[in-house]
């Protein structure tokens, strides 16, 4: 009998998602689906298919004259059940397939990272792309440009993606007084090789300053 440390039944998006990040976590997971595509009733039988089949009614009545991917508004007065369905089958295969897609290039992704990582096990690199911010500010002034939140988390992304262990420390402070952190990035059980050179890391630095008065 196989030995699992996971067992995820149903693979809707958060079946998916929650089977995904525990295998990046190094976890052995089965993935249980009833029927022989993955998707769900999200993807399959309900959200998706129906508000499809919804728009697709609203056009064929003359609701909404507007063209629809995968429709022939010709086909209007002669409308088979076939015509009907074809655009809600044409989107529908083209999600499962894009979530096939997304499991392999997270795993590519992975793996390729994780072989370089064999000789270098930690990654050091900025948790942000900038220092720290003012509560609820969203625009960042940089020397190239003018970003927003999602550009200044970009660095935290495929650690996130990729679900590999890290830790985040203070190391230095800006002209404005604010700290400036440093990310250590592990392989996957290497928490405590991450904790033992973040203990180090803050020993050489010494005590960090407090904020200007």
């Amino acid at each position: 009998m196989q030995q699992f440390d996971l067992i995820v039944i149903g693979s809707g998006p958060a079946g998916e998602k929650g089977a995904a990040q525990a295998a990046y976590f190094g976890k052995r997971v089965a993935l249980i689906e009833h029927d022989p595509l993955l998707g769900g009733a999200c993807v399959n039988t309900g959200t998706i298919p129906s508000k499809i089949l919804r728009e697709s009614a609203l056009y064929f009545s003359g609701v909404q004259q507007r063209g629809l991917y995968g429709v022939d508004y010709s086909l209007k007065e002669g409308l088979t059940v076939e015509n009907f369905m074809h655009r809600k089958d044409v989107i529908v295969e083209a999600q499962r397939q894009k979530i096939l897609q997304n499991l392999a290039v997270r795993d590519k992704m992975r793996a390729r990272l994780l072989r370089e990582m064999a000789q270098y096990p930690v990654i050091l690199m900025p948790p942000c792309g900038i220092a720290a911010f003012r509560h609820r500010q969203r625009r960042f002034e940089t020397p190239v440009k003018t970003i927003g939140l999602f550009e200044a988390m970009m660095p935290a992304t495929p650690v996130n993606l990729l679900g590999l262990p890290a830790v985040v420390i203070p190391f230095d402070i800006d002209e404005r007084g604010l700290p400036v952190g440093i990310q250590l990035v592990g392989r996957p059980y290497d928490e405590e090789l991450l904790l033992e050179l973040a203990m180090r890391m803050e020993e050489a630095r010494g005590p960090f300053p407090g904020p200007p008065l």
